[in-house]
């Protein structure tokens, strides 16, 4: 098990570290981390692992990425409100063009 605090960009990490560093102020650990994974990455924007085969690993800029991410943008994609319809600026847009202003 690795000795790991806190999570840097240029380096990679195991489950057990993520699940232990991200995850443990919440109460989480790897048996947690195992059984949400999917659910994270699908609804919450969790990175994806780096690592195709083996163990999976994850990279500390996209885990920080995430860390840092907007709670509400999770949100309003989670509700599907996170669809903005420009359809009405363009129309305005190409009146303003069309009358030359």
């Amino acid at each position: 098990m690795s000795d790991r605090t806190k999570i840097e960009e240029g380096e990679t990490y195991s489950s057990a570290d993520v699940a232990r560093i991200v995850f443990h102020k919440e109460g989480r650990n790897i048996e947690w981390f195992y059984a949400n994974k999917d659910r994270l990455m699908a609804k919450e924007g969790f990175p994806k692992p780096i690592s195709r085969f083996g163990w999976p690993k994850w990279n500390g800029a996209d885990l920080l990425a995430w860390l840092g991410r907007d709670k509400s943008l999770s949100a309003r994609a989670a509700s599907g409100r996170n669809v903005v319809d420009f359809s009405e600026v363009l129309r305005q847009r190409t009146r303003q063009l069309a009358s030359g202003h």
